[in-house]
């Protein structure tokens, strides 16, 4: 706009005169009769701000709020106009909005008090006293007020009658003829229209509740329930387009309001995009969560998404408010069969049953939960109640004569399929079962009969082709078989099943790189096929091809970025090449992304446990063990996987379950045992050793243990025969070692020296045996012996710390330069240990460097959280270095304190002070 626009406006504003009161109430009249509310609002405010308790501008903005479906606001301006003037229309307006706001009671309880007493004789008044009474579930009253309400084409008492043919007399026909009287004389009330499109879904005629829908909106565009009702029905029309310019406007207006969050969540779903949809729910059940339609469908979603933990919350905390839908207490139980958890599938669909008998799908789920569990004959007893209330299914009859084949009844069996088969000529499903249960009965000859009607009757279809080529197969006819899965891939280049086929007769010819190359080609067909890599992979593997074997799979990864056979395959390899990292490298992404494959995780915490990772492998272990608890193989993981963490009463509880199973198990049963020791449980631990088969019993393993398990209880003399015994059958440095402690604890020291010094010579490298007689001799005060063994055992191993510090101890007055030379090497590989530091300090003492040698036992101290031992080598520094007070104080302490090794030496340094 110009500058001379403005001036011109300016001035036609400066010259006007303000509008009144009256006229500004007029015009509002005006704009509300022709429904312009935006300019009724601002005139009424205007006027109000003129005279804040005008009556008239006051009601006037009650009937705006109401039309913009905004009862609460309207009922404050309607009661703030009555005290300033009485008005029967006002005082009806009023009774309109408390009805509109649901507070019926209310009005009621006003009514009763005689607010109302002007308005008794007044049809209109009449039937919102009717709604009023509806809304609080008294019907005689309600409809006592109804029969005052006689009044002909008054639209409001109209719709109400149209309320009550609906919610009373459950007469559908008769309300949408009284609304389509009121639509007749009034096209545009939105009320009728929008009560005729509830009608018209109630019929599932969504083309005319869109319709409806729209005119009440284009009537009154505030009313919000109208236009997300409007969305609703163009979903479920399929008109998505349409829904999702609705959504983006109802967005607009009602953020975060979680109906608008379910359609959105809706139309997501229903276009397949269950992430996105599940995004919309989240939002929706995060303002409401007690929002029924977003939690059933998120469920669904999670359930596409593979998301089965947070669908079975999702679905269990749907059942749990609504117990009586019986389509999501099914899917319940479908989700429950996923898992793994065929009872509590029993148990729901049983509970399914007992509300409607009769209930197909319930069978399903119920017949389907009890084969799983092995219990074959009660759901052939099942599948046979479907039959007889589907007489004319042939699906039922396929499924009644596939499970008695399963359950054994193969005569019954096989006629419920022919019969299906005969039923319906055109079910392939039948005629495919058929073949199959006759080929599993040794009725080659009938088989072949079959699959060569299919194979007529079915020309243009492969897999009349492939079923005979299979039969072909079975009955040794090579060239026909060949043929028929050649005819098959005709059909369809690159049929994968068809490839198959001729890959096997290959094998059976032991041609192994005709199979290969037959695998070939149908991959050249269909790239990165999962089930023909795995076959090609086998074929490889057989043919010693392991780097092409890696790339087939590696491109069956890059083809199917989520599939987990390939992954798994390389996984195993990875293990087994002890190449931990690729395993972890290979299998995260699918344990992220919520695998529900229990070998990913069997796989991944025996490559943490490889890699010296056990607290890593622990929740791989309760993944594992919450996708499949009873197997045994993962309660041996997961026991190992808690030995390894350091919970061996966990490991027994998994190991015990996994016993149930496999008794006879020798490894699971040495698995506990070691659990058991490692909880001083030894009682138990000889009990479950006893338990061990004889000739397992007498294993050098079993024997170390059992001989170990004496010891601890005491029983020295018992502990060296099975140690003993152990080492005769197996002697090694390990059952030498045991055997030799064993010797020592009865007494036999010179036994036990002479022993492990005549193994040494025979085997000088064995660090084992020759770090025991070090010790041994320390032990026994002979230092030089020591000294010896362990100048032998830092030439075979330079960084083993232990070595070092004894050697630094031993050395540190005779030697200290080497000493501190040794010592220092120990410390740089061990710079947190205490021990290493105490012995630092004292051989620095012998150096005659004092402070340093406080320093460094003030270090050792602290790591040691005070040891009495070190702080006793502290009063010996302090003695040296002239301290003797700090050091008489400290051993005081010491001499009165609880008791450790060199108590008797800190009391004799302390009688010298």
């Amino acid at each position: 706009m110009s500058s001379i626009s403005f001036a011109a406006v300016f001035a036609l504003s400066a010259c006007s005169s303000p509008v009144s009161e009256a006229e500004l109430i007029a015009r509002a009249e005006e704009a509300i009769a022709s429904g312009d509310l935006n300019a009724a609002e601002l005139d009424v405010k205007t006027a109000l701000q003129q005279n804040p308790e005008n009556a008239v501008a006051r009601s006037l903005y009650g009937e705006i709020y109401l039309s913009q479906v905004n009862p609460g606001a309207a009922i404050a301006e309607f009661e703030r106009s009555l005290k300033s003037s009485e008005s029967s229309e006002t005082r009806l307006a009023l009774a309109k909005a408390l009805v509109q706001a649901g507070q019926s009671a209310e009005l009621l309880s006003d009514f009763d008090a005689g607010l109302y007493v002007s308005l008794a004789s007044v049809p209109e008044f009449n039937a919102v006293l009717a709604r009023a009474y509806l809304g609080q579930q008294q019907l005689s009253e309600a409809r006592r007020a109804l029969m005052g309400a006689k009044v002909e084409g008054n639209d409001y008492v109209d719709v109400t009658k149209a309320a009550f043919a609906v919610q009373l007399d459950d007469n559908p026909a008769e309300a949408a003829a009284i609304l389509d009287g009121i639509l007749d004389r009034n096209a545009s009330n939105a009320d009728a229209n929008s009560f005729r499109a509830y009608l018209a879904a109630l019929s599932d005629d969504y083309e005319a509740a869109v319709q409806y829908l729209q005119a009440a909106i284009d009537a009154n565009a505030y009313r919000l329930p109208d236009r997300i009702q409007l969305v609703k029905a163009q979903i479920r029309i399929g008109d998505s387009s349409a829904a999702s310019k609705g959504l983006t406007q109802l967005d607009k207006l009602i953020p975060e309001y979680p109906e608008v969050n379910f359609l959105q969540g809706q139309l997501l779903f229903d276009q397949g995009n269950y992430q996105g949809a599940i995004e919309e729910f989240s939002q929706a059940l995060t303002v409401n969560p007690n929002h029924m339609g977003s939690l059933l469908l998120a469920a669904n979603a999670n359930l596409r998404e593979g998301n089965l933990a947070t669908a079975e919350r999702q679905l269990t905390q749907f059942v749990s408010r609504n117990p009586d839908n019986a389509t999501a207490t099914l899917q319940l139980g479908s989700l429950y069969m996923q898992k793994g958890e065929p009872k509590k599938a029993e148990d729901i669909a049983k509970g399914v049953l007992q509300n409607n008998a009769d209930s197909v799908p319930a069978m399903a789920v119920l017949a389907t939960a009890l084969a799983t569990q092995g219990r074959n004959s009660e759901s052939v007893d099942v599948y046979a109640r479907i039959a007889a209330l589907q007489p004319d299914s042939v699906e039922a009859k396929v499924a009644l004569g596939s499970q008695q084949f399963v359950a054994g009844d193969t005569e019954s069996g096989l006629q419920q399929l022919q019969e299906a088969a005969e039923q319906d000529p055109e079910s392939t499903v039948a005629k495919e079962r058929l073949i199959d249960a006759l080929l599993s009965l040794g009725e080659t000859g009938k088989a072949l009969s079959e699959a060569q009607s299919y194979r007529a009757s079915f020309t243009d279809d492969p897999r009349s082709a492939l079923y005979l080529g299979r039969v072909l197969l079975q009955v040794r006819d090579v060239d026909g078989a060949r043929l028929a899965f050649n005819e098959a891939l005709k059909l369809e280049p690159g049929n994968v099943s068809a490839s198959g086929g001729l890959a096997a007769l290959a094998v059976l010819d032991d041609d192994l790189d005709g199979a290969r190359d037959v695998f070939k080609t149908a991959l050249s067909v269909n790239e990165g096929d999962l089930g023909t890599s795995m076959n090609l992979a086998v074929i490889l593997e057989q043919l010693g091809d392991v780097e092409q074997m890696e790339g087939v799979l590696g491109q069956a990864i890059d083809t199917n970025p989520d599939a987990v056979e390939p992954r798994v395959a390389l996984a195993r390899k990875a293990l087994v090449d002890e190449d931990p990292s690729r395993v972890v490298e290979l299998l995260s992404e699918l344990a992220n992304q919520g695998s529900r494959d229990s070998r990913v995780f069997g796989l991944l915490a025996n490559a943490h446990l490889a890699a010296g990772e056990p607290e890593s492998a622990a929740p791989h272990a309760r993944r594992l063990l919450e996708l499949a608890s009873t197997e045994p193989e993962v309660l041996e993981i997961v026991a190992r996987v808690e030995l390894a963490n350091g919970h061996p009463d966990k490991a027994q509880r998994h190991l015990e379950s996994a016993l149930v199973s496999l008794p006879d198990d020798v490894a699971l049963r040495k698995q506990l045992i070691d659990a058991l020791v490692r909880q001083e449980k030894f009682s138990r631990a000889l009990d479950e050793i006893a338990s061990l088969p004889t000739d397992v019993q007498d294993d050098p393993a079993v024997l170390n243990v059992r001989g170990r398990l004496m010891g601890y209880s005491g029983d020295f003399r018992q502990a060296a025969v099975y140690l003993g015994r152990a080492f005769e059958l197996y002697p090694s440095g390990v059952t030498l070692t045991s055997f030799a402690s064993a010797k020592w604890a009865m007494g036999l020291q010179g036994e036990a020296i002479a022993q492990l010094s005549e193994w040494l010579e025979d085997q000088p490298d064995d660090m084992l045996v020759r770090n025991q007689l070090a010790s041994r001799y320390l032990e026994l005060g002979e230092n030089d012996a020591a000294l010896t063994q362990y100048k032998l055992l830092v030439d075979q191993d330079p960084d083993s710390v232990v070595v070092l510090n004894n050697l630094a101890w031993l050395m540190r007055s005779e030697d200290t330069a080497t000493a501190l030379e040794y010592i220092a090497r120990a410390d740089k590989l061990a710079p947190q240990s205490p021990q290493i530091k105490d012995t630092y300090a004292m051989v620095e003492l012998e150096n005659g460097n004092m402070d340093r040698a406080l320093a460094l036992n003030a270090k050792a101290l602290e790591a040691a959280q005070g040891s009495p031992d070190i702080r006793y080598n502290r009063a010996q520094i302090l003695v040296r270095a002239g301290q003797k007070d700090k050091a008489a104080d400290l051993l005081r302490e010491l001499v009165a304190g609880p008791a450790f090794a060199s108590q008797a030496d800190a009391k004799a340094l302390l009688d010298t002070l």
